[in-house]
C-alpha cells in the first residue's frame, strides 16, 4: 500500500475497476532550449492513460511557438495531443490541448511521455493520467 515514500501504483487502482482509480498528475517546465523534456518518469513502472492535458505560459509566445505531448515506447515516438499553437499567448495564459489521440494515449510499462516545443516556447505542461491494466 503506502509508506513514507508515498502510495504505490497498485494501491492507486486501475481504470475500469469497480472501486475506481486515482488520477495522478505529471508536470514539466519547458525552457527556451527546444530540447524535448520528459514528462513524468523516464520509464513508467505501470501502464497508464493520459486523460487530460494543458499548459501555462511562463513567458510570452513568439512566432511559430508550438507545444505537443508525445509517447515514446519501443523506440517509436507517437503524438498523444494535437500541436498547440501558443505563438499569440502571453505570460500566465493557460492553454489546452484540444485533442487527445485515442490511438496513442495509453503509455505501456517502460514507456514515457515527452514534451516537445518549437521555437522554445516557455511554459509548464501538465498531464492528468490514470493507471490502466
Amino acid at each position: 500500500m503506502s509508506d513514507r515514500r508515498g502510495i504505490s501504483g497498485k494501491a492507486m487502482g486501475i481504470l475500469g475497476h469497480p472501486q475506481g482509480a486515482l488520477p495522478f498528475l505529471y508536470q514539466c517546465t519547458m525552457t527556451a532550449s527546444n530540447t524535448p523534456q520528459t514528462l513524468g518518469p523516464v520509464q513508467a513502472e505501470f501502464p497508464f492513460r493520459v486523460i487530460l492535458a494543458w499548459g501555462v505560459m511562463t513567458g510570452a509566445g513568439a512566432a511559430a511557438d508550438t507545444v505537443v505531448i508525445n509517447k515514446i515506447a519501443g523506440g517509436v515516438t507517437s503524438a498523444i495531443t494535437n500541436t498547440a499553437d501558443v505563438s499569440a499567448f502571453s505570460d500566465t495564459d493557460q492553454f489546452d490541448f484540444s485533442q487527445i489521440n485515442d490511438a496513442n494515449y495509453r503509455v505501456p510499462k517502460g514507456g514515457r511521455l515527452s514534451v516537445t516545443t518549437a521555437s522554445g516556447a516557455l511554459c509548464e505542461v501538465y498531464a492528468l493520467c490514470v493507471r490502466v491494466s
